[in-house]
């Protein structure tokens, strides 16, 4: 079964080593200004009936935080370089090319915490060989298993220098705040609607995203609002806002489109 996994803010919780845990992997990057902690779930669902032998592991789906794509990869009988002597759960925290200070844990345990300024640098992920007994996962006592599930939590704070700034894309309210506001000083075109109201439009938009309204419009000639006797208000309006930014009426908005 794969893996799969969510994305949930949430506080960090004070929690403490139950074991000395094994780390591989790590290297030291001096000082540097860090953005603030943000953190990833991972949830494994079923994860006693994952098949993997010792060697074997399943990779999460990526989760975006400060700019970066991050996910894990979780051995769920150890790596070949795991102890010997009992079967531990190896856990790994990949991503590419960022400097990153990360935390990872079960947060429904008690322990299984630890923390350390790491250089991920490629896809081969930096974490925990011996992270954690397996029977100990499994051991209901435990708590490590909710309803079957395993979630991981990391705590991620990335050096600045690497941080990617995105722009929050706000195109969709814009295209249908520019539907919303039109009016004969902002928009070309207009439709005469049944209920004796005016919907401006604007010719470019319509020719992109609904060019026969555009052919009819155009064959109108300037100045004098098109008027659409065929069509429901409602319906029409739902039409030029899904014109203007993909927006579907919900269930409610079709059954009076209908009437």
């Amino acid at each position: 079964e794969t893996p799969d996994a969510d994305r949930s803010p949430t506080t960090t919780a004070n929690v403490s080593n139950a074991k000395k845990l094994k780390l591989v992997g790590a290297a030291d990057t001096g000082p540097g200004r860090m953005t603030e902690e943000h953190t990833v779930r991972f949830n494994f669902r079923n994860f006693e009936g994952f098949f993997q032998r010792r060697g074997e592991y399943v990779t999460t789906q990526s989760l975006p935080c400060h700019g970066h794509e991050f996910w894990l990869q979780i051995y769920p009988r150890g790596t070949y370089a795991s102890s010997q002597d009992r079967e531990y759960v190896s856990i790994f925290l990949c991503a590419k090319d960022v400097e990153a200070l990360f935390t990872i844990r079960i947060p429904s345990a008690n322990g299984f915490r630890n923390s350390k300024q790491l250089r991920i640098s490629s896809e081969g992920g930096f974490g925990w060989h011996d992270y954690v007994l397996r029977d100990h996962v499994l051991d209901p006592r435990s708590n490590c298993l909710v309803d079957g599930v395993l979630s991981i939590e990391v705590d991620i704070m990335v050096e600045l220098n690497h941080f990617k700034w995105s722009p929050k894309d706000t195109m969709r309210q814009d295209m249908l705040k520019m539907f919303e506001t039109g009016n004969d000083a902002t928009a070309d075109i207009s439709f005469s609607l049944q209920d004796e109201t005016v919907v401006h439009a604007h010719l470019a938009i319509l020719e992109a995203r609904a060019p026969v309204l555009a052919a009819i419009a155009k064959d109108h000639g300037k100045g004098a609002a098109v008027p659409i006797d065929d069509v429901d208000p409602v319906t029409f309006r739902q039409l030029l806002r899904y014109a203007y930014g993909g927006e579907v009426p919900g269930d409610e908005e079709l059954k009076r489109g209908e009437r």
